[in-house]
């Protein structure tokens, strides 16, 4: 009961906002469209259909294997986490967290794993970070690198720390070989219902970001760095603010952490723990970026300035997204295809 009268709430809030200020509310809904449009689902999507997929068929590396010795030397989870990890670093937020719960509940991972992996498996994609952030917003590809090593490292810290102190694990004894989203068009499925959760924060982040604007003047800065992610960084590279782009990267925005809230919940993580995470991520993201800037001398102010607009479409041009939706697509027609008797 309490569940649905949060629920309630939420939606007569919005829609009272919806009345009462609909000009301003019907801009944000546009830009948040756009956003979905332009760069969210693009750059996003085709990864999150590959960690559906994938998380499906139940692959566990080789014991003793370097993917197993890797993941439980850095940071002391058992080799069946590896996987996770290796897509939570490639396919943009709710995956990591997502194919978490989804080996937890399958039996692959144990309960210190799945607590350790709550606290790193949380990362924006290169997808994201190298092409629209970068390239698309800061101008400069070079840019955009230097901020994915920023937040790859200053996360591979954050995971480091959170298994502290190590603990002997063992494999867990109840792997499951295969799930229900083994096949493509379930997978299909699964990412599709994902990203239109996605879309849909996005678009109420949207509403509030609209409304804000419409009451004080200008979006608050500080609403548009812990709201939503591309909005952030598009406000840090009209600053020409790179290390507080990757802090932001790092964070998430609450638009993203109401995105995994169910994925926590399904691993028993409490929020408050994730959010210290995200805190450290940001702030280690931060440091690690700005020292970087420093030593190569990364002249981020003559890069960066001016965000290219939504309506450009430049997303739409990342090459690795566009060649893993070319090959996915293959393998969904192959999956599709109805078998055929032998003769």
């Amino acid at each position: 009961m309490k569940k649905n009268t949060g629920k309630l709430g939420i939606a007569l809030g919005v829609s009272v906002l919806l009345i009462l200020f609909a000009d301003a509310a019907g801009d944000g809904i546009r830009d948040a469209v756009a956003l979905c449009l332009q760069t969210v689902i693009p750059s996003l999507f085709p990864f999150m259909l590959a960690a559906s997929y994938i998380g499906g068929l139940g692959i566990v590396p080789k014991k003793n294997g370097i993917a197993e010795r890797l993941v439980r030397g850095l940071f002391g989870v058992t080799g069946a986490g590896a996987v996770t990890i290796l897509m939570s670093y490639i396919g943009g937020y709710p995956v990591g967290l997502r194919l978490c719960a989804d080996q937890f509940a399958a039996g692959r991972l144990k309960e210190r794993d799945k607590n350790i992996m709550a606290a790193f498996c949380f990362n924006s994609g290169p997808a994201f970070i190298i092409t629209a952030a970068g390239r698309n917003m800061f101008g400069s590809t070079r840019l955009g690198l230097l901020l994915f090593a920023a937040v790859t490292l200053a996360s591979m810290i954050t995971g480091i720390l959170a298994s502290l102190p190590r603990k002997q694990t063992k494999e867990p004894t109840n792997i499951v070989a295969k799930t229900d989203a083994a096949d493509l068009p379930t997978a299909v499925n699964s990412a599709a219902k994902a990203m239109g959760g996605i879309c849909l924060w996005i678009v109420v982040f949207g509403i509030l970001q609209g409304v804000a604007q419409a009451v004080a003047g200008s979006t608050p800065q500080l609403l548009l760095y812990l709201s939503e992610v591309t909005a952030g960084c598009m406000r840090c590279a009209e600053n020409s603010d790179l290390p507080m782009a990757a802090a932001i990267c790092a964070f998430g925005g609450f638009c993203v952490h109401l995105q995994v809230l169910s994925d926590l919940k399904k691993i028993q993580v409490q929020y408050y723990k994730f959010l210290l995470c995200r805190l450290l991520h940001a702030g280690l993201s931060y440091g690690i970026c700005k020292l970087l800037c420093g030593m190569l001398r990364v002249p981020v102010a003559a890069a960066a300035m001016t965000p290219v607009p939504l309506t450009k479409n430049t997303a739409l041009t990342s090459a690795v997204g566009v060649a893993l939706l070319a090959v996915l697509c293959v393998l969904l027609v192959l999956d599709s295809a109805p078998a055929r008797n032998p003769t």
